[in-house]
């Protein structure tokens, strides 16, 4: 198994959310292919994540992968995206080829902008569907790259963070 805590950079491209969106998303990131296969030299590897309570969503751009969130491990099919809370030992077996587009968002933020509380998230693996329809993920799978991937979700977080700001009654 590998460890990955700052050597996670290595792997990843990492880019910040637009101001609007830094209050509630941490960072945006996807698999550095090259990367990879640079500083990984074996047919598999595991990526274990410490427990932050942040929710944490998944795309994959790439092949199948494993998934354990608490005591089960899950397949994760090619065409599955995921949601997760992290508020456990999460495992991801990977490929060299694997490819994943990660939204971080900080504790609260999910919330925020799908209003959805993070604590019905509980230790589940959620499919991504069930926040965003399937189309617009298809659209952003087939861009061909991390900026043209976060801008059209930038788009739709803030498109939904401002119908619910506006409803604040003070």
């Amino acid at each position: 198994m590998t460890e990955i805590f700052e050597d996670i950079k290595k792997l990843y491209l990492f880019k910040l959310p637009c101001a609007a969106l830094a209050p509630y998303i941490e960072f945006f990131s996807e698999t550095s292919l090259t990367a990879t296969q640079l500083h990984i030299q074996t047919e598999e590897f595991t990526v274990k994540l410490f427990p932050s309570y942040t929710p944490t969503i998944w795309i994959n751009l790439g092949s199948p992968y494993q998934l354990k969130n608490g005591r089960h491990w899950q397949l994760i099919d090619e065409t599955i995206d995921v949601l997760v809370l992290r508020n456990e030992i999460i495992e991801r077996k990977n490929l060299p080829l694997d490819n994943i587009f990660t939204i971080k968002f900080f504790p609260g933020g999910l919330e925020a902008i799908f209003g959805i509380s993070q604590s019905k998230i509980g230790s589940d693996i959620i499919n991504l569907n069930e926040l965003i329809p399937n189309p617009f993920i298809k659209k952003l799978k087939n861009l061909g790259s991390i900026e043209d991937r976060i801008s059209l979700l930038e788009d739709l977080f803030l498109a939904k963070i401002t119908p619910m700001k506006s409803q604040i009654i003070i």
